[in-house]
This record gives C-alpha cells, structure tokens and sequence, in this order.
C-alpha cells in the first residue's frame, strides 16, 4: 500500500494533498484495480475524495470486481459521498452493476445499509 492510499483510506485530507503535491499518482491502483478515490469514497473521506478528484481522479473508473467508486459508497452506507457522486451524474453512471449484478441500491441493502420499510399491512388502521 503506497502513502496515498493510506491517507486515502484514513481520511487525512493533508498529508493527502501533500503526498499529491509531492508527485503521489492519484490514478495509482492497488492489486484489485481500485484507486486511492475509490478507497477515499468507500471509507466515507468526502473531502479526501474531493481532492483527489481535482487532481484528476477518474470518477467512474471500474475495479476488478466490476465496482465504482459510487458503488463502494452505497455499499457501505457512505450517504454524503453517495450524493455527492451521484450529483456528478452523467460523469458517475449510478445505474451501473458489478460483476455479479449488483446494483448500489441492492449492494446497500445485502450490507446491511437500507433498512427494510414495513409492510403496510401491519401497520394498525386508525
């Protein structure tokens, strides 16, 4: 793991920007395909992730297991992240599906992440 994801993947939003300034790769991807950006959103790091983006993050880069940066946010609950990503739609395709055909919506939900409304038949009748 190279300094950038560390920082990425912690959040430390200025030992990001100085490891950037100091010639970091921030296209650099790890065994898996997936970027110090991708790291960034699935932890959460919005501003980590905003930083990266300006030093020419791709947004929508896909990893090996058919994921987005997007996708990875949902996943793991990542709300402010999500909406910032997908306010950057049509750049962020927040439709795409991974490998095994997952949407974000659904790998939200399989982890855990959307809670499961009631059925409205059990709801009493006033």
């Amino acid at each position: 793991m190279t300094p950038l994801f560390a920082a990425s993947r912690a959040g430390k939003l200025e030992l990001a920007k100085l490891l950037l300034f100091g010639g970091a790769d921030a296209e650099l991807l790890d065994r898996r395909g997936a970027s110090p950006f991708m790291v960034a959103c699935a932890g959460g790091h919005l501003e980590v992730a905003r930083a990266l983006l300006d030093w020419g993050a791709e947004v929508d880069r896909v990893d090996a297991n058919g994921s987005t940066a997007f996708q990875l946010a949902c996943a793991g609950g990542r709300t402010a992240v999500a909406a910032w990503l997908a306010s950057l739609e049509p750049h962020v395709d927040v439709r795409r599906r991974d490998h095994r055909g997952l949407s974000p919506f659904l790998a939200a939900v399989l982890n855990g992440r959307v809670r499961r409304a009631p059925h409205p038949s059990a709801q009493p009748l006033s």
